[in-house]
């Protein structure tokens, strides 16, 4: 995760992977694994997410709106409800885990760029327990509502948000595009959960 941070670690078998992809703009996409259900449940979870970040940033409402140029750098944490709840709470002033946590470089530092001259766009970690139970209650896929919120949290780093219903709108439509894309169905179907919005 991004020095800035300190976010613990928790007691668990540490898996990390970092993909380099020339073809948008040498992205680099660093997966850390430290919570072990996430291997046992969903042992590509690692390349889901590799894939999954891939096809929103070949989207085309991303390519007009434009991204930092050059080298650009991701962080992914695949971690559990203790963790989340830490973190929610000692960054959100929340109690209890969450689903998706966002944390922008762009928003702390007031750039993208970091020492080395590579654009950091920030971290996003996500919780296994609190995902699984969503997924069971919606009645989807583990997989696909991980690959949901991934999409979720990466916009967020890009400077997306859903605090107003225009915003919101803009958000969940280019996310249910690029998740049709991976051939997902649009989660926002069902409208309790566009009531619930997701947090992040």
């Amino acid at each position: 995760m991004a020095t800035e941070k300190k976010i613990p670690s928790e007691k668990s078998t540490t898996f990390k992977a970092t993909f380099m992809d020339r073809r948008t703009s040498n992205l680099e996409i660093d997966v850390n694994t430290v919570h072990d259900a996430w291997k046992q449940s969903l042992p590509y979870a690692v390349e889901m997410i590799k894939e999954t970040i891939l096809e929103l940033f070949a989207d085309p409402e991303l390519a007009r709106e434009g991204s930092p140029a050059g080298q650009q750098e991701i962080s992914v944490l695949l971690t559990g409800d203790d963790q989340m709840a830490e973190l929610n709470n000692e960054f959100r002033g929340k109690s209890g885990p969450t689903n998706v946590l966002s944390f922008s470089n762009h928003e702390k530092t007031g750039s993208f760029q970091n020492a080395s001259g590579s654009h950091h766009l920030g971290d996003i970690v996500l919780g296994f327990e609190t995902l699984c139970r969503e997924a069971e209650e919606r009645n989807i896929s583990l997989d696909h509502h991980l690959r949901h919120l991934t999409i979720h949290g990466l916009l967020h780093l890009l400077g997306y948000d859903h605090s107003t219903p225009e915003m919101a709108r803009n958000m969940e439509a280019l996310e249910v595009r690029v998740l049709m894309a991976l051939g997902v169905n649009n989660p926002y179907q069902d409208q309790a959960m566009v009531k619930n919005r997701i947090g992040g």
